[in-house]
């Protein structure tokens, strides 16, 4: 489970070409950042999995560092609900 806040930033880092990081649950509070990091490779695939539900408040955010590029991002929920 991912529980993001102002207080308490995510960062979730490509570990290759293509990488798939398992969330079982994301929950964005307030005024959140989610930084998404290509680990310096512009051609880097990130796919975020969520299992059970995506949450979010007012002015959650996604920073994308390290060359990410915000074509190459996806977000797959596979159950639950997205909020």
């Amino acid at each position: 489970r991912l529980d993001c806040s102002p207080e308490s930033p995510c960062e979730l880092v490509a570990d290759g070409p293509l990488s798939v990081i398992d969330v079982s649950r994301m929950r964005l509070a307030n005024d959140a950042v989610v930084t998404i990091d290509a680990d310096g490779d512009p051609d880097a695939v990130v796919v975020v999995r969520i299992a059970r539900g995506l949450k979010t408040r007012q002015r959650g955010t996604f920073e994308l560092t390290g060359g990410a590029q915000a074509s190459n991002v996806l977000f797959y929920v596979a159950g639950g609900n997205c909020d």
